[in-house]
């Protein structure tokens, strides 16, 4: 797996918005694959992405109540395996991450 080929690395959260991603796992199958985490230190999150086999990727899913509590910052972050045989692969290492304040609010 060539983690350039994973995703496009930066993701920019707008603080209050969600933030869904497709996780794109090339070079292995996902049945051989029992877990995949996104984790960033900064934001102490570690989550398992779940599976969606319709469209054969993982997703990233990041709630507005989430990132409503993130403070504005770049940062970066890890997406890791964890196969069926117990081993790890940080698959993208220090990818980038952006929390944005939100300047133009919907007023309703």
């Amino acid at each position: 797996m060539n983690p350039r080929d994973l995703i496009r690395n930066d993701i920019t959260i707008i603080k209050g918005d969600a933030c869904f991603r497709d996780v794109i796992i090339t070079g292995a199958e996902p049945e051989i694959i029992e877990e995949v985490y996104f984790t960033c230190s900064d934001l102490q999150i570690s989550k398992n992405l779940e599976y969606d086999s319709e469209r054969k990727c993982y997703c990233l899913r990041l709630e507005s109540e989430e990132t409503a509590l993130y403070n504005v910052m770049v940062t970066d972050y890890d997406i890791t395996i964890k196969f069926f045989d117990d081993s790890y692969r940080t698959v993208l290492y220090r990818g980038k991450m952006s929390i944005m304040e939100k300047h133009n609010p919907v007023e309703v």
